[in-house]
């Protein structure tokens, strides 16, 4: 499918008004074709909590997995363009 991966191009400190610390990450995005193993998730933004999705899983978001170390590298996250066909047939 049709996404764009995440290249980290630097990395700072940022800290919270209540003095905590994460960093605050810049990446840069790179169009790809996206080969999804089984066990991956597809987090579809027509809900009522996309808001704290995007926030959870942007890279560049200060209070996201990424910059709190939830996500170890943000080369493991994938923006999907389209949504996605599913077959529910196994693949021999």
């Amino acid at each position: 499918m049709r996404g764009e991966t995440y290249r980290e191009t630097g990395r700072s400190a940022a800290t919270g008004d209540g003095g905590e610390s994460a960093a605050r990450l810049r990446v840069q995005t790179q169009p790809v074709l996206i080969d999804v193993p089984g066990t991956s998730y597809y987090v579809s933004l027509e809900q009522p909590l996309a808001n704290l999705a995007i926030a959870a899983l942007e890279p560049e978001s200060p209070a996201g997995y990424a910059a709190n170390g939830v996500i170890a590298s943000v080369e493991s996250v994938a923006r999907v363009l389209l949504r996605p066909e599913l077959r529910m047939t196994a693949v021999p």
